[in-house]
Formats: C-alpha cells, structure tokens, sequence
C-alpha cells in the first residue's frame, strides 16, 4: 500500500512538475515574518538550497514590521522544498513559508502610462500589500496593457475586487479579476496567428454578404466565423472580409479563389495578418533606409525594455524633450534590436529631443539617443529585473579595466541633426 501512494505521489509531482512552465502557482512561495533587514541577497541564501531561483521579490509588511518574499523556482518540487524552512527561527522571528495559492489577480483597461510603479500605488491606496506585478512583453504585440498581481494574503483578492473593480481612474474604467491558470481563454486572435484566416479583397459591397461568403467557401472545411468591416460613413463599392476556418489546411486551399470572379469582381485572396507584422513592415522599410540622409526627422531610443509601450515613450519625450504631442508624428517598438523609431515632425524637433534624452535615466537603464544606424549597430541590451537584484546582490561585477564609449556632446548633436 505504501509503495502505491509513494508511486502516486511521485506521478502528481512529475505531472507539477510539467505543468510548472506555464502555472507559477506550482513553482512559487511566499515566505512571510522575514526580519526587516532582509534583501534579495539573504532570501537568495536561505533557499538556495532547495533549488534554482528563477526569480524574488522582496516588500515590507501592512505593518512593516517585518518583510515579505515571494521566491519562485523553476520546478513544483523545489518549491516543496521551501516549504521544510516554514518555522526556522531567524533572529528573534518564526518565519512561515507557504505556497501563493489563489492570491493572484488580473488586472486590465489601467491607463496606457501605468508602469509596475504605478500599479504598485494604486493597490497600496486601498491598503493591499503586493508581492509583485508582472507586466506582458510587448515583442509580438505592442497594444497588450494588462497585468498579473500577486498580493501577501488570500482575502485581499477579494479585497482588490471589490475597492477597484470598475472604479474610474484617468478615464478608464479598471477590470479586475482573480486570475485562474485553469480558465485561461483562448486568445481572440488565434485563427490569424495559427494561419488559419484569409482576408478577401475587393468584395463588391453591395452584393457580397456573410451568408453569400459561407456557400462560397464553406466546400473547403468548417468556417469558424466570417467578419466583413462596417466603417460608419463609408460608401466604397469595393469593400474587404475576413474568414476564419477550424483548421489551417483549409484556409490554405480557400487561396485557390485569389484572383477569380465573384458577384462580378476580381478578389483578392490571401492569409490574413497580424497588425504587429504590418507594422514590421513599415519598420523594414525605415530600417532598409538607415544610411539616407533624408531621415533627419527620425530618432532611435535604446536600450528599451520589451515592457515599454508607446505612451511611455510618448510621455518621456514630451515631458523631457518639452515637445507637443503633435511634433510626434509616429513611435515604433522594435524589441528584437531593444529600442524604438520616433518618426518627428521635422529635423529641429529631432534635434531637441536628441540633445535632452541622450544618457538620460529611464526605467532603470540609461537610453541613448541616436539615428537609425545607431539602432541597428546597438549591442546594448536593457537590464533585467533578475540582473539588477544579482547586482544589488554582489553576484555581477563589472571589471575594473571595461572601457566606455565617449558620450556625444551636444556640438555633436548640432553637427549631426543641422549641418553645423
């Protein structure tokens, strides 16, 4: 009998074990009454040896009598194994280690600005105490604004729910839910990132109709849903649909009608993209362009976290380079070279915004301000939040002799962005 339950429990543990990459509710504990001396560096060293550390986060206490850690590992059983130094006595507290479960919540529709910082604050208005935010990358999707809080205690989720839910701030109504790894839903977008989508062109848009689009291309597999765009005032013949299919191979084969008739039009018939990749698109153009001298109205920012979005670019050139919102004629994230393109109204707004955010402070790096080759050339990268607790911690050092790059003066800048 013992053999058994010892068998099922390592077969629940294994099945943890797997499902860890995707549930950090399996991998992470929260260990509370931690001295108030306690850092990133002392949580480190007490639970190092139950496993790799993939991340910590430190905060003090409602009370602020003591401290609070949420330690994530990067497998359920090291996390069980944090849970044996619950009631170690450290100095004159009986420190209590417990796995965070059901103390997440989901919070979306916050103010385009709001940073970890700020969303830190707003919790903190209503007396709930967080262990961390987590912000989602921006690499593939650069209109993503929401973001996972995990709180010190069970009940304050349901706290968080009822104070902030729906409340108004800066004109967004917040939404705000208990997160549950369980019921994730599937992304609305799906059929087009899994190239199951065509988009259909030059529809004649007074004789093609949803229904008419379903007896054409239902013969190439199950549609899951057919959207042709209403634009309120738009009085074009020529109008344009969207078919998603259950399955990819026959979105493929509904690519066989590009360049036939229908209702008396040529259509055109291709995959459907996503709106990120359209604007790549653009960026390759601009990239493709960095030797020209004709982009003097264009700066590159960098290194840039993949969790900045445009309106914190936005406010960081207006507030820094004190420039209109109507200077900025268009911002483009570009994560994989670690920066963004800012497409300016002229060559002078350039220049300002050069010689007032080059080696500026932002969001814990210091950004460089530059052209278009400059972006490409860059082989800076922003520091991690993991890479900024080793070096608070001692466990990076930069070597004495390193070496660095002359910053540019601002005759430099005069020199590059007027002729002078």
């Amino acid at each position: 009998m013992k053999r058994h339950l010892d068998e099922e429990a390592s077969h629940v543990s294994k099945k943890r074990n797997e499902q860890s990459t995707r549930n950090r509710e399996l991998t992470t504990v929260v260990a509370s009454n931690l001295p108030k001396s306690y850092n990133q560096g002392k949580v480190r060293r007490l639970f190092k040896d139950c496993g790799v550390i993939s991340h910590i986060d430190v905060c003090e206490s409602a009370d602020k009598n003591c401290r609070l850690a949420r330690v994530e590992f990067t497998k359920y059983d090291e996390a069980l194994s944090a849970l044996t130094k619950s009631h170690k006595q450290i100095s004159n507290n009986e420190i209590e280690v417990t796995m965070l479960e059901n103390s997440t919540l989901w919070i979306t529709n916050f103010p385009p600005r709001f940073n970890h910082r700020e969303l830190r604050d707003l919790f903190k208005s209503v007396g709930i105490t967080v262990l961390s935010v987590r912000l989602p990358s921006l690499r593939f999707n650069a209109n993503r604004r929401f973001a996972y809080v995990d709180v010190s205690k069970t009940r304050e989720v349901e706290k968080a729910i009822t104070s902030l839910n729906s409340k108004e701030v800066e004109g967004y109504t917040l939404v705000i839910k208990q997160s549950n790894p369980l019921e994730k839903s599937k992304r609305t977008d799906a059929s087009v990132w899994e190239r199951r989508e065509v988009l259909i062109r030059n529809l004649d848009s007074n004789k093609v109709t949803e229904e008419r689009l379903r007896q054409h291309y239902s013969k190439y597999g199950n549609i899951e849903h057919i959207k042709i765009p209403k634009k309120p005032g738009y009085k074009d013949m020529n109008t344009y649909a969207f078919i998603s299919f259950t399955d990819q191979q026959a979105a493929y084969q509904a690519l066989e009608t590009n360049g036939t008739q229908l209702e008396g039009s040529i259509i055109s018939v291709g995959l459907a993209d996503r709106k990120a990749y359209l604007e790549r698109q653009d960026v390759k153009k601009l990239l493709n362009k960095a030797h020209s001298k004709d982009n003097d109205y264009i700066i590159s920012l960098f290194p840039l976290s993949d969790k900045v979005n445009k309106i914190h670019i936005q406010q960081l050139l207006q507030e820094r380079a004190t420039i209109n919102e109507q200077d900025i004629r268009k911002i483009y994230l570009i994560t994989d070279l670690h920066g963004s393109l800012v497409i300016l109204k002229d060559s002078r707004v350039a220049a300002k915004c050069s010689l007032a955010l080059n080696g500026i402070p932002f969001q814990n790096s210091t950004i460089h301000c530059g052209t278009i080759f400059d972006l490409l050339n860059n082989t800076k990268k922003p520091k991690t939040q993991e890479h900024r607790q080793q070096e608070n911690e001692g466990l990076l050092r930069v070597p004495e002799h390193q070496s660095t790059k002359k910053q540019l003066s601002n005759d430099d800048f005069r020199k590059m962005f007027l002729g002078k």
